[in-house]
């Protein structure tokens, strides 16, 4: 079992908080950035969503970055201030905050080891009478509402 659960593998995510006086960028809540010369493959503005995450006159910035292993987030936040003052959503001169965190298991990657791994960590843990649920617990990409509703059908299997 030990060895199966060495074949999970996943993919982190570095996310650069900015804060920054709002310049009237385009509003969106999340855009995905598919070009090589972007480093990062999504951009939510949070206070979009909700406007008090952000002080009045202010926006809010979560760029994502995905990777394997350590990172140095220094470059990162570098490069997320740069391109979004380049797509014009903010002044890198008007920046209040900037942080980065890493979600060192954020996303699990499907390889070729990863069907079978799953099924036998999952059969191991099931017959030691543990109740699996949600992204991790799966070891699954889920959304989430589907996370939700895993833990409600192992609440569920718990009461029966």
């Amino acid at each position: 079992m030990l060895e199966a659960a060495g074949k999970l593998r996943s993919v982190s995510v570095t996310v650069v908080e900015i804060g920054a006086d709002d310049v009237g960028g385009q509003p969106f809540h999340w855009a995905y950035f598919p070009e090589e010369r972007f480093r990062f493959y999504r951009v939510g503005s949070p206070s979009e969503v909700n406007p008090r995450l952000a002080p009045e006159g202010a926006r809010s910035f979560a760029v994502e970055f995905s990777h394997r292993g350590p990172i140095d987030p220094g470059p990162l936040a570098a490069h997320a201030v740069a391109s979004l003052h380049e797509l014009g959503l903010l002044d890198r001169a008007r920046v209040r905050l900037l942080r980065s965190r890493t979600i060192p298991v954020a996303y699990v990657l499907f390889d070729h080891d990863h069907a079978a791994a799953r099924a036998q960590v999952i059969a191991h843990l099931r017959g030691h009478g543990v109740h699996v649920a949600g992204r991790y617990g799966n070891w699954e990409y889920s959304s989430m509402e589907d996370a939700i509703l895993s833990g409600r059908d192992a609440a569920r299997a718990l009461a029966a």
